[in-house]
């Protein structure tokens, strides 16, 4: 399948993702405890879905994506954003 989207079409796919995630928030991981800062949401080039992008607040490590399904599923508890300091 070679279907080309458009660039509204592609920005629409992550709409929903971007209001429950912004950049900049901070987030729980309940099972380890690690704290994250959100860095955005982007698109798999396999299959378009949504992932979000976040960092380890310890700093100094990788960058890691969970699709945006599995980061709003529970795994993740919103606990601050910049703004709100």
């Amino acid at each position: 399948m070679d279907e080309r989207l458009s660039n509204g079409q592609l920005v629409s796919r992550c709409a929903d993702a971007w209001e429950a995630v912004p950049t900049a928030s901070w987030w729980l991981h309940k099972k380890t405890g690690g704290v994250y800062e959100a860095q955005g949401v982007a698109l798999t080039s396999s299959d378009l879905e949504p992932v979000v992008i976040y960092t380890s607040m310890k700093g100094g490590g990788p960058s890691f994506t969970r699709r945006a399904c599995e980061f709003l599923d529970g795994r993740f508890e919103r606990i601050n954003d910049k703004e709100g300091e």
